[in-house]
């Protein structure tokens, strides 16, 4: 299983997508790593926080990741068995999802689990 995010410009009109400005893919394995980091339900369920924009998750996620890059053995400790769900690869794909939302500030999530 997997999650999938979009940050997306909705139409004026309705509900209808107007652009997609990021779209990406990570595997709920990495699901444990983003609770102990405080960003799992930036990353995965922005509306169970209340979040709809991109900007809304934004410091959570930040204030997350800078964690995660000042402790990485203590992370790594929760990478999964199987090898799909690694901190090697979730910090890069994190760093890629910041970027992309201090690009697109008032883009809104589109989250998919």
């Amino acid at each position: 299983m997997s999650l999938d995010v979009e940050l997306v410009k909705k139409c004026t009109c309705g509900e209808a997508i107007a652009e997609h400005y990021y779209e990406a893919n990570i595997t709920h394995n990495l699901a444990i790593m983003a609770g102990k980091a405080g960003i799992y339900k930036a990353i995965w369920r922005p509306h169970e926080i209340d979040c709809k924009f991109a900007k809304d998750i934004l410091p959570i996620v930040e204030k997350g990741y800078e964690d995660m890059l000042m402790r990485p053995d203590y992370y790594n400790q929760f990478n999964a068995e199987n090898g799909w769900g690694l901190y090697e690869d979730f910090m890069p794909w994190i760093s890629d999802y910041i970027e992309a939302m201090r690009e697109n500030p008032d883009s809104e999530i589109i989250t998919c689990v």
